[in-house]
């Protein structure tokens, strides 16, 4: 013989010879054993933990109804199906699909909220709050939140089947496998720097060209290619190398403007086909070799030089033409002759500081010597 104490707070799942006897109430018992008969075991379960764990929940299920009826609380989710377990009314775990759980009933309150969902079904808003801060690394549901500015696409099972709009979204598992995949639908730059490329003439330049792009087609963009930023940053590239290819040095530097005009008619269409609208392209940079980058700022020196030339023999041939009309007007007017004298004596006077007046040449000798 011998004893087994049963406290208030635990119950005794009594086994013998492999199978279910009973389970013990609160008190003293005694187990029998004797020589060529398997003894009496008991296993004690605490009670204040609500889930019957170990490996006879099954067997209690199956074969002692009565028992399970009397201490258990059975939770049994179908495939489309989970339950939220409420302990005292407090949110204590989820049952995921196609399980079976066993809840002691004794000591605690215990409910059971199924929930029969289809595939990809959306958990709502409270309830998603409530899991989330609960169980956040449960593996029952995924969650996820979508930028403002942004479009969400759900997979399961490797297949798009559904598009979701910005803010947070929470949705059972099941017995799919869930993706969610948020795509940024604002205007972005896409920067293609540094292409060293031969012009017509065979000059190597480096360009640095800017294109603004955005997300016309979310479907397209993860269904028709695996990485479509980098498939349009080749794109340009292709289409800035035909542009510059077909011009001379000169041709490029004096169609600047127009280039990124005509590199966005090129890749356009392509960037269609992918889900991307293309907006706007334009080169912002043209980097010269050293040597090539002397010889146009001489060139342009050369330039500005002749230039300066010519508009001052412009200025001088005019200067002289006026003069030869001033002196055929002087020439037909003697009053005319006799007034540009008279500016003539009136311009030497401004710089006469004195005048003496003498009587004679002895008098201007004095005055000489007088001076010196």
């Amino acid at each position: 013989m011998k004893k087994v104490e049963i406290t208030e707070t635990q119950r005794g799942l009594k086994i013998k010879n492999g199978r279910i006897t009973g389970i013990l109430e609160p008190g003293r018992h005694w187990t029998f054993s004797s020589f060529g008969i398997s003894p009496e075991t008991v296993l004690k379960y605490d009670v204040n933990e609500p889930e019957f764990l170990g490996p006879w929940a099954s067997a209690l299920i199956k074969w002692h109804p009565q028992l399970v009826t009397k201490y258990f609380t059975v939770v049994d989710t179908s495939d489309h199906q989970t339950a939220l377990i409420y302990v005292d009314e407090k949110f204590h775990r989820i049952v995921g699909p196609g399980q079976r759980k066993l809840f002691w009933k004794i000591l605690k309150d215990v409910r059971v909220e199924y929930i029969a969902f289809s595939d990809w079904q959306e958990i709502p808003a409270e309830q998603a709050k409530l899991l989330m801060h609960q169980q956040p690394d449960s593996e029952e549901f995924i969650h996820k939140i979508i930028p403002e500015g942004s479009l969400g696409l759900l997979f399961a099972d490797g297949r798009l089947v559904k598009k979701l709009a910005p803010g947070p979204c929470t949705y059972w598992k099941g017995k799919s496998t869930l993706n969610v995949v948020a795509i940024d639908m604002r205007t972005q730059n896409l920067e293609v720097s540094g292409q060293e490329i031969l012009t017509k003439d065979r000059v190597s330049i480096r360009l640095n060209l800017d294109a603004h792009y955005r997300v016309s087609d979310a479907e397209k963009l993860v269904t028709e290619s695996q990485d479509a930023k980098d498939l349009l940053y080749k794109e340009l590239q292709f289409a800035l190398r035909k542009a510059i290819g077909v011009r001379t040095l000169d041709e490029v530097l004096a169609t600047k403007e127009s280039l990124g005009t005509e590199v966005l008619e090129q890749a356009a269409p392509f960037a269609v086909r992918v889900g991307i609208e293309l907006t706007s392209t334009g080169v912002r940079d043209i980097i010269l070799p050293g040597d090539i980058r002397e010889i146009l700022n001489q060139v342009v020196a050369s330039e500005k030089q002749a230039q300066a030339n010519l508009i001052r023999r412009r200025e001088e041939v005019a200067a002289t033409r006026s003069l030869l009309n001033t002196a055929r007007l002087i020439e037909s007017s003697p009053v005319l002759m006799r007034l540009k004298e008279m500016e003539s004596i009136e311009k030497v006077s401004d710089k006469v500081q004195a005048i003496n007046v003498v009587g004679g040449l002895e008098q201007l000798m004095n005055l000489v010597s007088r001076q010196k």
